[in-house]
């Protein structure tokens, strides 16, 4: 891969896992000029570091010049690969590093989506009981650089193994990771990881939000996006600098719907409820949510 290869501003979309995201990549991904990421990459967003235990990666500690070329030079291959489109990566753990990936890409513009914190947390309670098959680890490899493929594997054992050891019925554990995380994973109830998961992600974009260049960073709310996904989702073209599209609107107009917004309180039963807004009351409040 050559260096000089040049590609244009990459999208990047943020937010706590279950926050939406994932709907957010599918809806960009009809832009013609857009294409994807298969897999989420903190493999490579972790490359050079790859000896952290967490995501919470800042430019003083972690940053160097010959992982940033790394990683834009995976960004430049995959806009070269397919002609010059735009390049959009979905990675949960971003959200825990703004400041880190302007620094890495200074072209990038970052999208934040922010969701109601009882709604992430059941769902993300969820995605921790949730298996996937073999073939999906597999695949996964394919966006490991092959000098971290030792520390994914051994990350990933010990994920499994931890898992196992402690009688419980989650699989390995799931999403951003923080100082202290196996430590709290092993005494904290699940509710309780989840919602100080949700708490710590948003927290950590809300405090570097302002460490970011004028015009490259929007915030949104997910309840927002699904009670007006037109309005909203052009606010998000516009903000990302993207031509109008008749297919990104068509299945923006067809596909988001509202339905999903208030879940929580059949999802989560008393107990997980008190012991979510013990670790993240603070936060809804703040953000108008209580």
């Amino acid at each position: 891969m050559k260096n000089d290869i040049e590609f244009d501003r990459p999208l990047i979309v943020v937010g706590a896992g279950r926050s939406g995201t994932t709907l957010i990549r599918e809806a960009l991904m009809q832009h013609k000029d857009v294409v994807s990421f298969e897999f989420e990459m903190n493999a490579l967003w972790k490359y050079g570091n790859e000896h952290i235990d967490h995501d919470m990666l800042n430019v003083e500690q972690h940053y160097t010049d010959s992982v940033s070329e790394y990683i834009k030079n995976e960004f430049a291959q995959k806009s070269f690969e397919c002609e010059g489109l735009r390049v959009l990566d979905k990675t949960v753990a971003n959200v825990m590093r703004l400041a880190y990936i302007q620094e890495v890409l200074p072209g990038a513009k970052i999208l934040h989506v922010i969701r109601d914190g009882r709604s992430v947390s059941a769902s993300a309670m969820a995605r921790w009981s949730a298996k996937h098959p073999a073939s999906y680890f597999i695949k996964k490899l394919k966006t490991v650089p092959l000098r971290s493929l030792p520390w994914f594997i051994f990350n990933f054992m010990k994920s499994k193994y931890l898992s196992f050891i402690r009688g419980n019925v989650r699989r390995q554990t799931w999403g951003s990771r923080w100082p202290g995380f196996d430590h709290d994973v092993a005494e904290l109830p699940l509710a309780a990881i989840c919602a100080k998961q949700w708490v710590l992600q948003v927290e950590a974009a809300l405090a570097q939000k302002t460490l970011l260049k004028p015009n490259t960073y929007m915030e949104i709310r997910y309840e927002e996006l699904v009670r007006n996904p037109e309005m909203v989702f052009d606010k998000v073209r516009c903000f990302f600098e993207l031509d109008y599209d008749e297919n990104f609107s068509s299945w923006v107009k067809s596909t988001v719907d509202d339905t999903r917004t208030d879940k929580w309180n059949k999802d989560l039963d008393e107990e997980q409820l008190d012991q979510v807004l013990e670790h993240s009351s603070h936060l809804l409040k703040s953000l108008g949510y209580l």
